[in-house]
C-alpha cells in the first residue's frame, strides 16, 4: 500500500509551485491560503511515506545494502527540509514570501 503514498507529496509540492505562480499573477490572496494547505498537507503525506520506506529498509537487510536507497532517502529528506523552511517562511513573512521574496528576489544592484 506504501507505494500508492509516495506519489502525494510530489503532487502537493508541484501544486504548492503552481498555486505560487498563480498568487504571483493574480495578487488573490486565496492562492496564497491555498500553498499553506498544500505545504502542510505535502508534509504530512511526506511524513506518512517516510514512515513507510523505513518499515522496508529496515525491515529487509537486502534493501539496507543498496546504495541507492540511502541516496534517494537523502535526497527526500533534503525535499522535505526545504518544503519544512518554506511553510516557516510563509508564517513569518506572509504572502511576501512567496513574492517578492519567493519566486522573485528583487535585486537592489542595479542592471548596467
Amino acid at each position: 500500500i506504501h507505494p500508492m503514498l509516495i506519489p502525494f507529496p510530489i503532487a502537493f509540492f508541484v501544486g504548492t509551485f503552481a498555486c505560487d505562480l498563480v498568487y504571483w499573477q493574480t495578487s488573490n490572496p486565496v492562492w496564497a491560503t491555498a500553498t499553506l494547505w498544500l505545504l502542510g498537507a505535502g508534509l504530512v503525506m511526506a511524513a506518512l511515506a517516510a514512515v513507510m520506506g523505513l518499515i522496508d529498509v529496515f525491515g529487509d537487510q537486502k534493501i539496507r545494502q543498496l546504495s541507492t536507497v540511502w541516496w534517494h532517502a537523502g535526497a527526500n529528506v533534503f525535499v522535505v527540509l526545504i518544503e519544512l523552511y518554506n511553510l516557516f517562511a510563509r508564517y513569518q513573512q506572509g504572502n511576501s514570501a512567496i513574492v517578492p521574496n519567493g519566486l522573485l528576489r528583487r535585486s537592489t544592484t542595479p542592471v548596467v
